[in-house]
């Protein structure tokens, strides 16, 4: 085994993932991503923002996407995104219904992805 003693200042998951101490680098180049070795203070505090704001858009892009959904030809089986859309009740009047029995009639997810023989016989 290696002797660990000129790493003694370094963590020790870092010795043994292979990580050396930090390299010299120049104390004046500016770089976009931060530079060597980046770790802003309000990281977290962006992160959240950012992450705020595309929960935000999402939520937007959602709503449009549900008041705008029109279905000219009715599907033989309920769409999961009928259930939130503004026009179902008047794209497809039997929705209420054909959602009903295509409950009745599903199958299991399990029994959907692995069929058994048994399955096959009903």
């Amino acid at each position: 085994t290696r002797s660990l003693t000129k790493h003694s200042k370094m963590r020790f998951s870092r010795v043994l993932l292979g990580g050396g101490p930090r390299m010299a680098f120049p104390k004046r180049v500016w770089t976009p991503a931060g530079g060597w070795y980046a770790n802003p203070k309000n990281w977290k505090v962006n992160t959240a923002i950012i992450g705020a704001g595309c929960v935000a858009v999402a939520a937007w892009l959602f709503s449009v996407s549900a008041e705008n959904e029109r279905r000219y030809s009715t599907p033989n089986r309920p769409v999961p995104s009928q259930r939130w859309a503004k026009w179902t009740s008047v794209d497809d009047p039997e929705y209420q219904t054909k959602l009903e029995e295509y409950h009745k009639n599903k199958m299991p997810l399990w029994k959907r992805i692995f069929p058994t023989a048994e399955d096959d016989m009903e």
